[in-house]
């Protein structure tokens, strides 16, 4: 179960570096990287809320 828990915050990290560096440099490919990300977050877990994570980071 920890390992799981662990996975998927790795995952939420990741998306926010990903979307962090998207706002930055508008490139598609990252864009869909944060996409695919996030589809895999939310089949995780679908109550995932984005919002809190942004708060909790910055």
């Amino acid at each position: 179960m920890k390992r799981n828990v662990r996975r998927f915050r790795a995952k939420a990290r990741r998306l926010l570096q990903l979307y962090s560096r998207w706002q930055e440099t508008r490139q598609d490919d990252l864009q869909q990287k944060c996409l695919g990300l996030l589809s895999e977050i939310l089949v995780i877990q679908p109550t995932f809320n984005l919002r809190q994570e942004f708060q909790e980071a910055f």
